[in-house]
């Protein structure tokens, strides 16, 4: 007699987690959102196969939701002052580890649905995690997750164009887990990933010199237009001021400045890149330019060297 299939409960480790019951809970969240009874069978149908590419995907797939996982529980133990916080919203030890592991699978996950772009897929990866558990788990669990995703992204003020958000003061097990997905590899090896993501999406040019100064460094509507180089930006425009609390800044700051050599390993990384991309000496020159000119608008450390 055939199994029946069964959704990944909240509390199942992400080690024993199958493709099969991240779908079938996936399904459940789908089921759980409100106006379900109108939902498009188009993304029912869908779902397999966004779950199978999540699954094998290496730079926002599954090997980053266990990466970012691994980096939380470090964190965790890390911030003693901000986990007593999150005792005191009547979560406990075992609550928090199923909280982070699953905000760690959800929070990208909407990057392989039709939702990829920001912020669209933190409110969708939020609106999935929010009512996936609905029987399972208190509300104020729910909340939780669904809180711990929707601003994850969330990079700068003037990236962003508005003031770290409040979020992070009222749920600070939602600062940990920004802090753990943007510091989850070596600050070298996550340009790698941001590269790789370039690469495999294949829709920018590596770097455009005709992408004029002005615009490049407006940020204007997140990602249209943008080259390579401008993602690259994004990973240097966040500083230890861009976190609320004293141990996540802290943490942040000793990740940017030691972590195998820092965001200036990074930033070498970079033109490595654009060597193995063929540009000739002026475009790298260029492109140094615009390296050199973001740091001093903003004001921001100078990793050029």
């Amino acid at each position: 007699m055939q199994t029946k299939p069964k959704p990944a409960g909240f509390f199942t480790p992400i080690e024993e987690l199958t493709e099969h019951e991240l779908l079938y809970r996936l399904l459940i969240s789908l089921q759980n959102l409100p106006g379900s009874t109108e939902l498009n069978e188009e993304e029912i149908i869908k779902l397999p196969s966004e779950v199978y590419e999540y699954w094998r995907n290496s730079d926002h797939g599954l090997a980053h939701s266990k990466q970012v996982l691994a980096r939380a529980l470090i964190i965790l133990r890390s911030c003693p002052n901000l986990l007593r916080l999150c005792y005191m919203r009547c979560l406990d030890p075992i609550e928090i580890t199923a909280l982070i592991t699953w905000a760690s699978i959800l929070h990208d996950f909407a990057r392989f649905t039709q939702y990829k772009t920001l912020p669209i897929h933190q409110l969708v990866g939020s609106e999935l995690a929010r009512h996936a558990f609905i029987e399972e788990v208190e509300d104020h669990v729910s909340k939780n997750l669904a809180e711990m995703i929707i601003r994850h992204d969330y990079c700068c003020e003037f990236v962003d164009r508005e003031q770290l958000p409040t979020l992070f003061i009222k749920n600070p097990l939602a600062e940990m887990f920004r802090l753990a997905d943007k510091t989850s590899l070596s600050p070298v090896d996550e340009i790698t990933r941001y590269n790789n993501t370039g690469k495999r999406l294949g829709k920018a040019k590596f770097f455009d010199p005709d992408f004029p100064m002005e615009s490049r460094l407006q940020f204007n509507g997140r990602y249209e237009g943008w080259d390579y180089l401008n993602h690259f930006l994004l990973f240097f425009a966040i500083q230890p001021k861009d976190w609320f609390f004293g141990e996540t800044r802290d943490l942040y700051r000793e990740w940017q400045e030691k972590c195998e050599g820092g965001k200036s390993k990074a930033c070498a990384k970079i033109l490595e890149f654009a060597a193995a991309e063929g540009l000739d000496g002026d475009q790298i020159y260029s492109l140094v330019n615009v390296l050199d000119s973001f740091f001093k608008k903003f004001n921001l450390p100078n990793y050029v060297g």
